[in-house]
């Protein structure tokens, strides 16, 4: 019994969603930085994920895995909802561009559809002006993504 007390003393509530926001940036931004070796931290995090070149990176990434892990366990993983097909991408997109912005969108349909990660829409004008919305989401969806990742890692 004082196991269980001790875990639930350990985490700490939020005052408020921007301290919840900015402790999962900053989370999502350590693990995508030992993921890929790319250099991220929570002050630059949108920055670096504003061309979408790196999520997109990450769906492929997350595709490769389940492929091996459909190879290896055939049988387990078709009961899985596991992705069949990665993302195309521009990598050489720049910031503020239509390939940035085509690039985020291939991600999240990509989540959508080969990760069955659902939730109410919202539009790439989100993603141009940084809204608080669209941090939310992405980092959401990355939560769902690097999830599914993790498992498939064991």
């Amino acid at each position: 019994m004082s196991g269980i007390h001790s875990a639930t003393k350990s985490i700490r509530p939020f005052r408020s969603s921007e301290e919840y926001l900015y402790a999962m940036k900053e989370d999502l931004a350590e693990w995508l930085k030992d993921l890929y070796g790319v250099e991220i931290n929570v002050d630059m995090f949108l920055e670096v994920l504003e061309t979408g070149s790196l999520l997109c990176h990450h769906a492929n990434s997350v595709t490769q895995v389940a492929a091996e892990f459909l190879r290896e366990y055939p049988s387990l993983a078709e009961r899985m909802k596991l992705p069949r097909s990665g993302v195309t991408f521009v990598s050489s997109a720049q910031p503020a561009t239509f390939l940035a912005r085509d690039n985020i969108s291939n991600f999240i349909n990509w989540s959508r559809n080969q990760m069955h990660i659902k939730g109410k829409s919202f539009k790439n004008i989100y993603i141009l002006i940084r809204a608080h919305m669209w941090e939310l989401r992405t980092q959401s969806e990355l939560i769902a993504v690097a999830t599914v990742f993790n498992v498939l890692s064991f």
